[in-house]
C-alpha cells in the first residue's frame, strides 16, 4: 500500500480554474457573439428579466425532479448577474451553497463558464480575500440575447 498525500480539494479547484483561464485566453477573439438584436435592453431590464428567470428555476426545481431545472452553469450566470447589478460580490469560495450544490459541481461549472469566456475570477483586493466572480463582455452579451429569446 502506497502513501499517498491527502486530496486537496483547494488545489485541485485552482488547477480547473487556472487551466480554464489558459484555455480561454487561447480562444480566437474573433469569435465574439454578434448582437442580433438591434433593439439594447436597459440593465434594469436584463437584471429584472435574470431575476424573473430565476425564479421561475426556483419554483420548477421545488416541484419538479431535478433534471427538469438542472442546468446550473445558467443559474450561475444569471445570479452573477444580478448580484453585479446590486454591487454584490459572488465569491469564489462558499458558492456552492448559494447555488445549492457541491462544492465539486461548483468547482467544475465555474471553470467550465471561465473556459466559455463567459466568467473571470478577480483577485481579491487584500491578501487573503479570496476570489470574486464576473460576467465577461462576451457572457453578458450571451445573456442579453438569450433572456431576449425567453421574454
Amino acid at each position: 500500500m502506497t502513501n499517498r498525500p491527502p486530496y486537496d480539494s483547494d488545489h485541485r479547484a485552482e488547477q480547473l480554474y487556472r487551466a480554464a483561464e489558459i484555455k480561454a485566453a487561447c480562444v480566437n477573439p474573433d469569435n465574439e457573439l454578434q448582437s442580433a438584436y438591434s433593439d439594447p435592453l436597459s440593465d434594469k431590464r436584463l437584471v429584472s428579466l435574470a431575476a424573473r428567470e430565476l425564479e421561475r428555476r426556483a419554483v420548477r426545481s421545488r416541484y419538479l425532479p431535478a433534471e427538469f431545472s438542472c442546468d446550473v452553469g445558467w443559474s450561475i450566470l444569471l445570479d452573477i448577474l444580478i448580484c453585479e447589478s446590486h454591487a454584490q460580490p459572488i465569491h469564489v469560495a462558499g458558492s456552492a451553497s448559494r447555488w445549492k450544490m457541491s462544492e465539486t459541481t461548483a468547482v467544475r461549472q465555474i471553470a467550465g463558464l471561465i473556459e466559455m469566456g463567459l466568467i473571470i475570477r478577480v483577485a481579491g483586493q487584500n491578501l487573503g480575500d479570496t476570489a470574486i466572480l464576473r460576467l465577461t463582455d462576451h457572457g453578458r452579451e450571451v445573456l442579453k440575447q438569450t433572456l431576449l429569446l425567453l421574454d
